[in-house]
């Protein structure tokens, strides 16, 4: 039987309450993904851990995609604005990615704002009509 990301990522969640031993939690979680042989599912079930942990935590997950690493004010900055339209805390997932020429992509829930240079000549364009 195939068990999706999603049902894999609650599953972790309940499992941590708090006592278990998450070393332990985390052998026997590999072992069930190579006994359904659904080792290469990780990288969906982790991005589905962080959804479901923000739900659970009422929290806004935002993804922000940036050429390097974001310094913590960097962070603190989006995280503040992101909180002011929500009106929720807000838990952030730095992701670099290389393909980004500079600046920053932040992406909560299906919404996109592109804070990179990129972004920002593309909107230029637009609003000069070229």
């Amino acid at each position: 039987m195939r068990i999706s990301p999603k049902n894999y990522a609650a599953g972790l969640i309940e499992s941590l309450d708090g006592k278990a031993d998450t070393k332990v939690l985390a052998k026997k979680f590999w072992q069930i993904l190579q006994k359904n042989k659904q080792y290469k599912d990780l990288p969906k079930i982790l991005a589905e851990l962080d959804v479901e942990y923000a739900k659970r935590n009422n929290l806004v997950l935002a993804h922000v995609y940036s050429v390097k690493e974001l310094k913590e004010q960097e962070i603190e900055d989006i995280s503040k604005k992101i909180k002011e339209k929500y009106r929720k805390e807000v838990l952030i997932k730095n992701i670099i990615n290389s393909n980004l020429k500079a600046g920053v992509i932040v992406k909560v829930e299906d919404k996109e704002i592109d804070l990179s240079i990129e972004g920002k000549v593309v909107r230029l364009r637009k609003v000069l009509g070229k």
